[in-house]
């Protein structure tokens, strides 16, 4: 089932709910509760919600994912060419939105720039000692040493100009 359809059955299952708890609470003295409509659209909000949530497509693969130190090292501040590291987590609904935007800028940008990403929940010790404090954080390296620091999702043009600068290194 596509994500879209699951949405839908979502709000349309929670409608068909809210609609049943109004008819049963129809001799109930809350009026809000007995009002079909309402609690019709009402539980259509709470399944969409819900089915969102729950079901929300997980982080896009893209680039390989460091859970250590000795990784970290090798693959990022040794490496020869410029870096981008996403900091993420798997609950985090905007690390979810910009997954595909990096996928997308990491196809751009191969050979150029290394991806790689780090589950803060996974890593944590990794994301302690690099003091990430929010999710998504973006670290882009140039010679080893951080370049730039990028705090929460941002949109793809304002993405790829920070890439293009790390690139001239400007």
């Amino acid at each position: 089932m596509t994500y879209p359809t699951m949405l839908a059955a979502g709000a349309f299952a929670g409608g068909i709910l809210g609609y049943m708890i109004s008819r049963l609470s129809s001799g109930n003295r809350i009026s809000l509760a007995s009002n079909g409509p309402i609690m019709s659209v009402g539980g259509a909000a709470a399944g969409l919600l819900v089915v969102a949530t729950l079901s929300a497509p997980g982080p896009t693969a893209f680039g390989e994912e460091l859970t250590s130190w000795k990784e970290f090292d090798s693959r990022v501040v040794g490496a020869s060419r410029p870096v981008m590291v996403d900091f993420y987590a798997a609950w985090c609904g905007p690390c979810k939105a910009l997954a595909p935007v990096l996928g997308k800028l990491e196809r751009e940008f191969r050979g150029k720039i290394d991806f790689y990403r780090v589950d803060v929940d996974q890593a944590g010790r990794l994301a302690r000692d690099m003091r990430i404090d929010a999710v998504p954080t973006l670290l882009l390296y140039r010679d080893g040493q951080v370049f730039s620091r990028i705090r929460g999702a941002m949109p793809e043009p304002d993405l790829r100009a920070a890439l293009e600068a790390l690139l001239r290194g400007a």
